[in-house]
C-alpha cells in the first residue's frame, strides 16, 4: 500500500500539474488536450493485454514495471522541457496508470481474504486516487510554487526511485512463497 501510495503521488503531479508545467514553459494550453488524448490512448493497449502482462509478470513484476515507468515520466520531464518530448511522454502513461492498476486489482484477486476482495480492491483504490493523490496534489503545488516544475517532477521522481528500490529490497528480504504487498 506505501508504494501504490507513492505511485499516486507521482501520477497526481502529472495529471494535476502538467497543465500549469506547460504554461511555465510558454507552451500554449491547447496542447494540454493532446497530452492527455494521447496519455488515455496509451492506456488501451496495456488494458487490453494486461492478462498476458499478468501471466508474464505476475502482479509484482507488473508492479515494478510500473513504478520504473512512472520514474521515468517524471524524470522525463524534469530534464526535456520541449513540446515535442512532452508528447512523447505522454505515451508512457499506459505503463504507469494502467500497469499499476491491472497489478493492483489482480493482487488483491489473489490474495484478499473471502468475500473481502470488493473492500480491498477499494482500500487499494483510496490509497492510490485518495491518500496518494492528496499527497501529490499538497506536495506538488507547494514544490510547484516554490522551485518550478522541473524541480516538482525532478522531486517526485526521486521519490518514487526510492519507493521501487525499497520495494525490491523488501521484496528479496521477504520468503519466495510470500512476494511484497503491493
Amino acid at each position: 500500500l506505501v508504494t501504490a501510495f507513492v505511485s499516486g503521488m507521482g501520477l497526481m503531479a502529472i495529471n494535476v500539474y502538467l497543465g500549469p508545467y506547460l504554461a511555465e514553459l510558454g507552451i500554449g494550453g491547447s496542447l494540454l488536450g493532446v497530452a492527455l488524448a494521447i496519455a488515455t490512448v496509451s492506456e488501451l493497449p496495456v488494458l487490453f493485454f494486461g492478462n498476458r502482462l499478468l501471466n508474464k509478470l505476475k502482479p509484482h513484476g507488473l508492479l515494478i514495471l510500473s513504478m520504473c515507468a512512472v520514474t521515468i515520466r517524471l524524470f522525463f520531464y524534469a530534464l526535456f522541457q520541449t513540446t515535442a518530448g512532452i508528447l512523447w511522454f505522454q505515451l508512457i502513461n499506459g505503463f504507469t496508470f494502467a500497469a499499476l492498476w491491472v497489478a493492483g486489482v489482480s493482487y488483491i484477486n489473489e490474495n484478499a481474504p473471502p468475500g473481502l476482495s470488493a473492500t480491498t480492491q477499494a482500500v487499494f483504490g483510496a490509497v492510490v486516487f485518495g491518500f496518494g493523490s492528496a499527497g501529490g496534489g499538497f506536495i506538488g503545488g507547494i514544490l510547484l510554487e516554490q522551485v518550478g516544475g522541473a524541480a516538482m517532477f525532478a522531486f517526485f521522481g526521486f521519490t518514487t526511485l526510492l519507493m521501487l528500490i525499497v520495494y525490491i529490497l523488501l521484496e528479496r528480504r521477504l520468503p519466495q512463497s510470500q512476494p511484497a504487498s503491493i
